[in-house]
């Protein structure tokens, strides 16, 4: 076939048809691919976006969730994802739904309430019938306790069996636990009460009967003590001077010379009894009111031997020194 001068012009217009649609496809796929860039990034920033909406929604969610519960705490989500719920009671807590949260904390209420109950079939004791069924026999093999804490322990159980606070060991919350501390008006008492109660708890955990110690997370008791001061001479003299010059009885008197002369505690001087002392050997033996380490032996001074001989000592060995029901009250000698 011999192609004409107008064939050749033909083919040529075509050729030229093609380049352009060519260029044009090419075109085409640029832009397209530019597009797709454009769209992916577009993408990737919205999701990123979407997803601190949902992550921001979620931390509140939980954080009224827990507000819902009545746990304290705070809610923050971590750099792998997880959302933290930091709690007072049970310290961090991980999920990443609202859903799996609630599950984990509730779990934890029920075990720290009611562990026992739920878990174990037996009758558990009452707090006082551990106490004194099995925290004081302790106590009293260890050979560390003075008398005097005992009778301590004595009285901090007929408070709680007074403010209707003896429950099965299994039964106690720290909330609960913190509410009845702080329904104690005296401060160095809500204190001695909260170190009572953790031990024993502490003994209950020790010995298989609870998981965990409901006392653990509360804070201290704060207890804002008085600092005593030593006397000055001029304090001294001026005490003496208006100990004697009082109508005291003569005992209450020996009894304050007595404290002075010896340094031993008020509880310890009301304590003494007449079989304490050796006149032949001039030693008095001091019982120790606080751990059984507090007990000793101390040379009787002369004038401590003096002030005994001065009083009107009973015939019976193991008499009280000190013959007198209440302790003497101090508080307007100084002055």
């Amino acid at each position: 076939m011999i192609l004409t001068k107008e064939d050749y012009g033909i083919l040529s217009q075509i050729q030229i048809l093609l380049a352009q649609i060519m260029k044009n496809a090419v075109m085409s796929e640029i832009e397209e691919e530019h597009e797709r860039e454009f769209e992916k990034l577009i993408d990737l920033n919205g999701k990123k976006h979407v997803q601190e909406i949902v992550s921001k929604t979620l931390e509140q969610e939980v954080k009224e969730m827990m507000i819902e519960l009545e746990i304290p705490g705070s809610v923050r989500k971590r750099k792998n994802g997880l959302i933290e719920a930091r709690t007072l009671y049970f310290g961090s807590v991980y999920g990443r739904t609202k859903e799996e949260l609630n599950r984990k904390l509730s779990a934890k209420i029920t075990e720290l309430i009611v562990p026992a109950a739920v878990k174990d079939k037996r009758q558990l004791p009452l707090f006082s019938e551990f106490c004194n069924n099995s925290y004081i026999p302790y106590k009293k093999s260890r050979k560390t306790v003075a008398e005097n804490t005992l009778k301590g322990y004595k009285y901090r159980l007929s408070v709680i069996a007074r403010e209707n606070f003896d429950k099965r060991i299994n039964l106690y919350s720290p909330q609960k636990i913190e509410a009845f501390l702080l329904s104690i008006e005296k401060t160095r008492t809500r204190q001695l009460m909260q170190g009572f109660m953790n031990n024993v708890f502490g003994r209950a955990v020790a010995e298989g009967l609870i998981k965990n110690n409901p006392c653990a997370p509360i804070e201290k008791m704060e207890h804002a003590g008085n600092i005593g001061t030593a006397f000055s001479f001029d304090e001294q003299k001026k005490f003496f001077t208006t100990l004697f010059s009082s109508n005291l009885r003569y005992i209450y008197k020996c009894y304050f010379v007595f404290v002075y002369l010896t340094g031993t505690r008020r509880s310890e001087a009301l304590a003494s009894v007449t079989s304490d002392l050796n006149r032949s050997d001039k030693i008095l033996q001091i019982n120790g009111t606080k751990t059984d380490g507090s007990f000793r032996f101390m040379p009787v001074l002369p004038l401590v031997e003096k002030l005994l001989l001065s009083m009107p000592m009973p015939s019976i060995p193991l008499a009280n020194i000190f013959r007198f029901r209440r302790k003497p009250r101090t508080g307007n000698l100084r002055t």
